[in-house]
């Protein structure tokens, strides 16, 4: 019998952890202070991610593998640096600012597409031009009260969200 030890104590908040499967990789991601670690099967460590504050939420694109990650104000995209790998690893290929309140979540659509909960409610566009990763607001509404947690349809058509 063996024992794993996970590194870190994840965060407080449920948006600070999440699960998906692509490329058959079954994917757990979850934020630790200031550290985004990245597990496989069996709990495999496949990459720690260090930003400049304590992350608030977490979310895996199960069509691309793509990674969004939120502190602050601030949401980082990271890609698979191949598509095609035993161990992926992940590199930033962009980052966007959101309105001025903290990020409390956030949210794939199967489209590259982002819904960000904080004080507002937005919908980005991930554009690949040719490699280069342009993130593009696609709609931003001001919420009676602070987004916690946002679901969005398969099909990008409907967004719920909890405040």
């Amino acid at each position: 019998m063996s024992l794993n030890f996970l590194p870190g104590r994840p965060n407080d908040t449920p948006q600070t952890a999440c699960q998906a499967t692509w490329q058959k990789h079954t994917l757990f991601a979850y934020c630790s202070g200031n550290n985004l670690i990245i597990l496989s099967n069996k709990f495999t460590r496949l990459q720690t991610i260090y930003t400049q504050a304590d992350c608030t939420a977490v979310d895996i694109n199960s069509q691309n593998g793509f990674i969004a990650l939120s502190f602050h104000n601030r949401v980082l995209i990271y890609k698979p640096i191949h598509q095609i790998m035993q161990n992926p690893k992940w590199t930033q290929c962009c980052q966007l600012f959101h309105d001025d309140t903290p990020v409390n979540c956030l949210r794939w659509s199967s489209d590259n597409e982002l819904a960000i909960g904080s004080d507002f409610l937005s919908f980005w566009k991930i554009k690949d031009n040719f490699g280069i990763y342009q993130p593009i607001l696609q709609w931003n509404q001001k919420q009676p009260k602070p987004v916690y947690n946002v679901i969005i349809s398969q099909d990008s058509q409907l967004i719920v969200s909890v405040g």
